[in-house]
């Protein structure tokens, strides 16, 4: 019988397959763990409004992790149980230097999402309905740094979009080592941008610390960069099949890809369902 207490999984091409769903395998192997008693926590770098429904709505699901581990958050009474800030002076400065480059701006305040402009013309995001829910969360703007220059808005997260890819691994790796923040990426052309202490990985330790458990007691599930952290933290890490070489290599196990029905067959395996 596993000791696994806790399953902190990611979602985008990890729970979600590639046209950004939950299968039916998946959602009954969350709803088998929870069942058993296992706490089953969704961390994403997307932000807390572009979880999907299901999860939100879903009443075994005690906390939900958002913003690379930005905010947590009780899912029963929706109340936030810590966020961690960014310096607007510091946002101001990184999109300085990326304004010219990006094709999409996005930052996650509190309780909102303001997105440049430009987005509209980001073929990823034309149509699509993420962008029609970010829409429904927030505002839009001409000028970001002018719109950082007047806000009083507190901000968790910045995500950055690049089409020159080869700006955007420049860029990736002076944003490795500018101080006050932490830089990671959940595809080959974003960067996306939190305060220092903040990932996935500490959000995982908050967790630990505040439900008594042991990081033995933990399995992670991820397929890109901002799942190292905790995939290292953890007990039991699981790669997906499409995660990237990196991300395996920090990995205890790997399992199918997220159109295959990764994430249940890997928590078959470990509850032995």
């Amino acid at each position: 019988m596993s000791k696994i207490k806790l399953v902190m999984t990611d979602l985008d091409d990890t729970l979600l397959n590639s046209d950004k769903k939950i299968s039916e395998a998946n959602y009954q192997a969350i709803d088998r763990l929870i069942e058993k008693g296992v706490l089953v926590v969704p961390t994403t770098g997307r932000y807390y409004g572009g979880i999907p429904d299901e999860l939100h709505e879903h009443t075994g699901i005690k906390y939900l992790v958002s913003s690379n581990g930005a905010m947590i958050t009780n899912n029963e009474t929706k109340e936030v149980i810590t966020m961690n800030a960014i310096a607007t002076d510091i946002l101001y400065d990184i999109v300085a230097m990326a304004e010219a480059k990006a094709i999409n701006i996005i930052l996650v305040a509190d309780g909102q999402v303001v997105l440049d402009e430009r987005i509209f013309d980001n073929p990823k995001y034309e149509k699509s309905d993420f962008l029609a829910r970010m829409l429904g969360h927030g505002q839009t703007t001409g000028d970001v740094l002018n719109f950082l220059k007047e806000t009083d808005l507190t901000f968790k997260k910045l995500d950055l979009g690049f089409s020159d890819l080869e700006f955007r691994n420049e860029l990736y790796a002076k944003l490795k080592e500018y101080p006050g923040i932490s830089a990671v990426s959940s595809h080959a052309s974003n960067i996306e941008i939190t305060e220092a202490n903040t990932s996935k990985g500490s959000a995982l330790e908050y967790l630990i610390e505040m439900l008594e458990l042991d990081r033995s007691e933990v399995l992670a599930i991820g397929d890109n960069d901002n799942d190292i952290s905790m995939l290292q933290l953890a007990g039991i890490g699981v790669a997906m099949d499409n995660a990237s070489e990196q991300v395996k290599s920090h990995s205890d196990a790997v399992t199918d890809n997220c159109n295959n029905d990764g994430f249940a067959k890997a928590i078959n395996k470990v509850f032995d369902f």
